[in-house]
């Protein structure tokens, strides 16, 4: 569902109020029989010009395999971003050597969504998406992502996103950090209840953002740290806000591994959730690193946390593993290791 934030043209003291915009599709097609092209091919969008203030970059369900390239250095585009899968078929966006920063605007012409990122696995229901409250889309830039690469598989069964490398910054984009009133939320596996999806990190790649939401809507819900480093201030899987006793998603996984590093201020598991919901760590040098609050419970399901083959769990602030709301936990070390490091822990079933 989208949201749309109404603002009242007006003058109040030194401070303007803003008429409410409605951002407008300006969608990808083919260039003859040709979807592969450079987003500056204005050949390439229906409005015969490239997306910008007030519009989207829309990739529609198309039925093709294909590939939109970035054009090199430092690209500044207003335009929010939606990309939508066709089942069979991968979307290929390689922006090598790019650095690309979506803005927010001080004046309010640049109006985005309030969620100026989504990508969808088909049509019908999203995986990737970047929820951001209404007024932090006036004054601070949405993201920036560099020397990037990310292919969507689309699938109305066993979508894939993956993201080959480089790095994408919706923490402190162009070296702004957010307000603490108007962090966004980024949620990966959202809305759908029988189809099984996963969200990939290569090696290489890097994620740095406020608060991720794992949600639980899925049969099994992966997200895969394949390697790279990663810092995240608030992680919780599946996300805290929503209640998932009535969803059929059967099982939540977050893998760290190849040597993967993720730093969080606090990460929260198995919240509020009916299900299993399990968090594995493999192979030496992998870390997770919990700087502050660290929670694993299970409300009403089974929670796991694995750590396996030199990798390591490292808790730095107040620590709580503990089975509640009658569900239970399981805390698994095989060649791996918790690190107490904080003042407060509590391990209890």
């Amino acid at each position: 569902m989208k949201t749309w934030f109404p603002v009242i043209m007006g003058v109040m003291g030194a401070r303007c109020v803003f008429a409410a915009a409605t951002l407008v599709n300006n969608s990808w097609q083919k260039v003859g029989s040709d979807y592969n092209g450079s987003i500056l091919d204005a050949a390439h969008w229906n409005k015969g010009y490239v997306p910008t203030a007030l519009e989207r970059f829309y990739f529609g369900s198309l039925s093709a395999d294909f590939q939109v390239d970035f054009p090199g250095g430092t690209y500044t585009n207003p335009a929010n971003f939606r990309l939508m899968g066709q089942d069979g078929y991968a979307v290929t966006v390689d922006g090598a050597n790019t650095k690309w920063v979506m803005p927010g605007s001080a004046d309010g012409t640049e109006l985005s969504d309030s969620d100026p990122w989504r990508i969808y696995a088909t049509s019908s229901y999203s995986l990737f998406n970047l929820s951001i409250s209404g007024a932090a889309l006036y004054s601070h830039a949405i993201s920036e992502l560099e020397n990037f690469k990310f292919t969507l598989n689309g699938s109305e069964s066993n979508p894939k996103l993956v993201f080959d490398g480089g790095t994408y910054n919706f923490r402190d984009p162009a070296g702004s950090a957010w307000e603490t009133t108007t962090k966004p939320l980024l949620l990966f596996g959202q809305g759908h209840a029988t189809a099984s999806s996963g969200i990939v990190f290569k090696n290489g790649a890097s994620l740095r953002a406020w608060d991720i939401g794992v949600q639980a809507c899925a049969p099994v819900n992966t997200v895969l740290f394949d390697g790279g480093t990663h810092y995240i201030e608030k992680f919780q899987f599946p996300d805290g806000s929503i209640d998932y006793n009535n969803l059929l998603a059967t099982r939540s996984d977050t893998v760290l591994t190849n040597g993967a590093t993720l730093s969080a201020a606090s990460v929260n598991f198995g919240h509020r959730a009916n299900k299993d919901v399990r968090l594995w760590l493999f192979g030496q040098g992998t870390e997770l690193i919990s700087r502050g609050q660290f929670q694993a419970c299970s409300g009403n399901g089974t929670s796991y946390l694995t750590v396996m083959d030199g990798a390591t769990v490292r808790l730095q602030g107040k620590t709580t593993i503990v089975s509640g709301g009658g569900g239970t936990n399981y805390t698994t070390l095989v060649g791996g290791q918790l690190v107490f490091e904080g003042s407060e822990s509590s391990l209890r079933r």
